[in-house]
């Protein structure tokens, strides 16, 4: 089986409701994307946290006064045949034959 891994910036600005960025197929570019952003709170004298080990923060966290971003990332396999006597273990679907 083949993986993708895929990434994305998490982004939690000033204490409101998480959301996801965009989709990355590298850490570059999801690097670049994240120090584009850094700039410009950098540039507007904002408060931001970086939640990764690659990063050297400069202020300390503080969820309710700052912008938070942390990178992460995921695998994704290919896409399979589907078939209905295949069993899976958390996505199972129930299909209404009269339909």
């Amino acid at each position: 089986m083949i993986f993708i891994i895929e990434y994305t910036i998490l982004c939690i600005f000033n204490g409101g409701k998480p959301f996801f960025l965009q989709t990355f197929y590298s850490l570059e570019d999801a690097k670049i994307k994240l120090y584009d952003m850094i700039s410009l709170e950098r540039e507007r004298n904002r408060a931001y946290y970086v939640d990764n080990d690659f990063f050297n923060n400069i202020y300390p966290y503080n969820l309710e006064h700052c912008k938070y971003f942390c990178i992460k990332e995921r695998k994704v396999t290919e896409w399979e045949k589907t078939s209905e006597t295949k069993t899976r273990k958390n996505n199972i679907i129930y299909f209404n034959k009269s339909c």
